[in-house]
C-alpha cells in the first residue's frame, strides 16, 4: 500500500493486514447520540502478492 494513500488514516485505532493482503482500518467515532462506536473499513489489494 502506498503511504500517501494511508496518511488520512493516522487516526485509526487499529490497522491490520491479513494473509491475503487485505488492509483493515478500525476507527472509534461518536454517533449522534454521543455513543462511541467502531467503524471498520476493508481495502482489497489491486495486485497479488507472491512471497519469494
Amino acid at each position: 500500500y502506498r503511504l500517501n494513500l494511508l496518511k488520512p488514516s493516522v487516526k485509526a485505532v487499529c490497522v491490520r493486514i491479513d494473509h491475503r493482503g487485505f488492509l483493515s482500518l478500525q476507527f472509534m467515532i461518536k454517533n449522534e447520540n454521543g455513543q462511541i462506536c467502531f467503524v471498520e473499513y476493508y481495502c482489497c489489494p489491486d495486485e497479488e502478492f507472491n512471497e519469494p
